[in-house]
């Protein structure tokens, strides 16, 4: 939960869509980084 509002939150920040795909994988990684995390 905590986790899909840091992703909202990356994309209220990067709404250009040039950022869109990069800011795709950017949460994907940080998903991956939570996980390792634990």
């Amino acid at each position: 939960m905590v986790m899909y509002s840091f992703i909202r939150f990356l994309i209220e920040n990067l709404r250009t869509d040039s950022l869109m795909f990069m800011n795709f994988r950017v949460s994907r990684s940080t998903f991956y980084m939570y996980i390792y995390n634990i």
